[in-house]
């Protein structure tokens, strides 16, 4: 037993157990500090995609307000709401040139060509949270819904409702979006969203 406690007690011992304990200590220090990183990092990417998704559902809905109170009705309001959510508003010049646009309704420079529903597939992908990925099933339910409406509707010039119905229809769409998507804007998109106005 005394021969035992003396090996445990040299200092080759002590030195090797002290250099197992700080390695194994600074090991789980750099793998608690990897861990925290990543989840900031998915913080903040799930942050910036749901401002942009609550950004351009915003913009889309004052259209179709807009469009509402200038009695300016019709079925086409379903293509113009996806533009706004997908951000390829074009300006007169971009029906020559496809690469200049009226307006950029996004608020991160990463996000200005993407589609709508592109950004509801990336939010989905790293959302670890159940209920998250029932709520961006349903905003995709309802973008495809506003964008098959917009590819399939057929003008009925004998149905004089039929604009009233398009504009009623793609409202309550988006404010189905926009409570799904409260804005948390941060202040540079609250700023953006003072210059910004439908055309």
């Amino acid at each position: 037993m005394k021969k035992l406690w003396t090996i445990f007690n040299s200092s080759f011992i002590i030195w090797c157990l002290s250099y197992y304990i700080v390695d194994h200590g600074a090991r789980v220090f750099a793998q608690k500090q990897q861990e925290l990183l990543e989840q900031i990092q998915k913080s903040t990417i799930e942050n910036r995609l749901n401002n942009e998704i609550s950004y351009r559902v915003s913009e889309a809905l004052i259209v179709v307000e807009l469009r509402e109170k200038q009695n300016n009705k019709s079925p086409t309001i379903y293509g113009e709401a996806c533009s706004y959510l997908n951000n390829n508003v074009l300006s007169p010049q971009g029906l020559v040139d496809l690469s200049r646009y009226l307006y950029n309704f996004s608020i991160s420079v990463e996000y200005q060509t993407r589609r709508f529903d592109s950004l509801i597939f990336e939010l989905k992908m790293i959302s670890g949270n159940q209920r998250d990925r029932e709520k961006l099933n349903k905003a995709q339910e309802i973008y495809k819904s506003l964008e098959h409406l917009s590819d399939t509707y057929v003008l009925d010039k004998s149905n004089n409702n039929q604009g009233n119905e398009a504009v009623d229809s793609t409202k309550a769409k988006l404010i189905s979006l926009k409570k799904l998507f409260p804005e948390i804007l941060s202040e540079k998109a609250s700023k953006k969203k003072q210059v910004h106005a439908p055309p």
